[in-house]
């Protein structure tokens, strides 16, 4: 779902926010032993430049809130508070914040739930 979710993005159902906190995080993750099964080292310049395709980057956020039991996902809360932005995520950290926050917190099958198979939903804060 996370593959069609960027892939919406692609074909502007709506688009993806990244700052560079973010993807120092997603490089990481896709350099990680576990997904050489998945993913070739060599690929991940070009997944990284697949995901920008369909991104808008911004600033990493200059303040950041403790809010999340993972203090490392407190960066992502805080670049959709500022940007007015929904989070896309399959983080079991962030959605358990759903109930504390304004901020909409998605799953990657929920965002395509909403955007369907035509056209950009609103999917900013609630």
């Amino acid at each position: 779902a996370t593959v069609l979710a960027v892939e919406r993005a692609h074909a502007g159902a709506s688009v993806a926010i990244v700052c560079p906190m973010l993807l120092t995080e997603l490089e990481r993750a896709l350099r990680r032993p576990r997904m050489r099964s998945s993913i070739r080292l060599d690929a991940v310049p070009a997944i990284l430049q697949w995901v920008l395709g369909a991104s808008e980057v911004v600033e990493d956020p200059a303040t950041i809130e403790e809010v999340c039991r993972d203090p490392g996902d407190d960066y992502l809360v805080a670049v959709a508070k500022v940007q007015g932005a929904a989070i896309v995520t399959g983080d079991g950290d962030l959605h358990a914040l759903r109930e504390r926050t304004t901020i909409r917190i998605l799953t990657a099958r929920e965002y395509l739930d909403l955007v369907g198979p035509s056209g950009p939903p609103e999917v900013g804060p609630t």
